[in-house]
């Protein structure tokens, strides 16, 4: 299940990796004196948080049944819809052929010949380099 359902955690299914990943690629966007602090404040947090053996709730039972039973029935998608943000639940099949309805409709898609990413990347780092050197040179005449 994905981060959108807001499903309570446990210290056994955390990615330290990946958390410890993520931390540091943000602090690289820190000023370098407050890294360790922030670096220092994460570690005490983590720490704790894997120390805590608590349940969250009453729910946690039934919240264990549904993690078990989409584990053994990997035919089933629980997701979320566009339009209402309503959660849904349907078999696997079923959703990859409502998909496929959908991508089928020419007037809203269209099959691209190249993948744009990385054009959208370019411009909008051109963007920020602009807009950082444009407010580097408003602070040097003030």
């Amino acid at each position: 299940m994905s981060d959108t359902f807001s499903l309570p955690t446990s210290p056994s299914n955390v990615r330290y990796d990946k958390l410890l990943s993520d931390i540091e690629f943000i602090l690289n966007s820190v000023e370098v004196t407050e890294r360790d602090i922030l670096r220092s404040n994460f570690v005490y947090y983590i720490t704790e948080y894997m120390k805590s053996n608590e349940k969250s709730d009453t729910n946690c039972k039934l919240v264990g049944d549904v993690r078990k039973f989409l584990r053994e029935h990997s035919n089933v998608i629980i997701s979320r819809t566009d339009k209402t943000n309503s959660t849904v639940c349907m078999y696997v099949d079923e959703y990859n052929h409502k998909m496929l309805e959908l991508l089928q409709d020419v007037d809203v898609y269209k099959i691209l010949k190249n993948d744009p990413t990385t054009t959208y990347e370019r411009k909008s780092n051109q963007f920020i380099k602009e807009l950082k050197n444009l407010r580097m040179s408003m602070s040097t005449k003030f």
